[in-house]
């Protein structure tokens, strides 16, 4: 019979190993790595302060399009990296990451809730690790960083709510990926429309300062603010194929479902006066992402939408004793649709290794 502690210990050395394979990854000129690594190669390393001065400087380093002004906290990564390791390390890292958070996140809910049902738990972390393309993890490594983050404070809002420490970490992740200021803009929006009041006074206490310096800094602001949006529009630029568009038409149901299924729970929540900031959250995030449904970027935002809707979904169906059909329909559904999108676009899911994967897993390899 496993214990907590059992899964624990499986759960820290299956992402030890993940890890470890992933650093056998293999980069080719189609990766966005290939542009880090070039960028890595430019990187000046007598000191972070030098590194720094030339990226805000006039003429910033610049590589592959990249300069490192919108996104310091992965800018500073590479630096590390360039300077004491080894691409492979960051995209293992990346990897790992990535894995123990959706994991921890489904696991810690779990374990908190009022119901002891293994099954359940099998379920959601199989749905959850489907979530996860490791290609993607090991090449856009910014990306990923920034939506772990945010998941993590996802996970930390289900039973805190929001709190205002936690803006630090919504601003972490601003600092790998600016589109991180996007999902933030959403979170307090969402709570702008809390029927909890302390929740809907924060939102708006945060749009007014955020407008308030708007007005004062405006010329900083709207430049970001249009930097941020020359990010985003360049997402939109590309067309859809037919298997993405089965897919998105997929996502859209599953969406529509969970729509479905926060309705109900906000109303059963209002009943029994408990909080659901968190499902207002999950509604609008859905709603933003089904917006997008004719655009390129709906493949990367359900990226984040997706594994957010198990973590909050999940926290109320480990407390019910019973499942009904819907219960066992919203992670069957992402289990179902992520093992057809490995096994039909299986060169965009799995990365090329250095090694057999066999050879890394049963004998003493370590590369150079």
């Amino acid at each position: 019979m496993f214990t907590n502690k059992n899964y624990k210990f499986i759960l820290f050395n299956l992402i030890l190993v993940i890890g470890y394979v992933g650093s056998f990854y293999l980069p080719t000129k189609a990766h966005d790595m290939y542009r880090y690594i070039g960028y890595m190669s430019v990187i000046p390393l007598s000191s972070v302060k030098n590194f720094f001065s030339q990226v805000y400087s006039q003429n910033p380093i610049s590589a592959y399009g990249l300069n490192g002004q919108q996104w310091p906290g992965s800018a500073l990564l590479l630096y590390l990296t360039a300077k004491f390791g080894d691409y492979r390390i960051l995209s293992a890292f990346t990897l790992a990451l990535t894995y123990y958070v959706r994991l921890y996140a489904i696991k810690s809910t779990y374990e908190k809730s009022k119901v002891i049902h293994r099954l359940y738990l099998i379920i959601y972390m199989c749905a959850m690790i489907v979530t996860i393309k490791p290609l993607l993890a090991l090449s856009v490594f910014r990306w990923y960083l920034a939506i772990s983050i945010l998941m993590f404070c996802a996970y930390l809002e289900l039973d805190n709510n929001f709190k205002i420490r936690y803006l630090w970490l919504y601003a972490l992740a601003a600092t790998f990926h600016p589109s991180a200021f996007m999902f933030i803009g959403l979170r307090i929006f969402s709570m702008i429309f809390s029927g909890e009041k302390k929740t809907r006074n924060i939102g708006i206490g945060i749009t007014i300062i955020f407008g308030i310096i708007s007005i004062i800094a405006h010329n900083k602001v709207f430049g970001l603010l249009n930097g941020l949006f020359n990010h985003f529009d360049a997402y939109t630029v590309g067309t859809v194929s037919g298997m993405q568009s089965i897919e998105t038409i997929s996502y859209v149901l599953y969406f529509t479902l969970i729509i479905f299924k926060s309705v109900s729970l906000i109303k059963e929540a209002n009943l029994i006066k408990e909080k659901h900031n968190a499902l207002n959250y999950l509604v609008v995030l859905v709603v933003f992402n089904m917006l997008l449904m004719t655009l390129p970027i709906f493949d990367r935002i359900i990226q984040y939408t997706v594994p957010v809707s198990l973590i909050i979904i999940g926290k109320y169906s480990f407390n019910k004793n019973k499942w009904n059909f819907i219960d066992y329909l919203i992670p069957l559904t992402i289990l179902l649709l992520g093992i057809i999108e490995m096994t039909v676009n299986s060169y965009v899911a799995f990365p090329q290794l250095t090694q057999p994967i066999l050879e890394i897993l049963f004998l003493p390899i370590h590369f150079n």
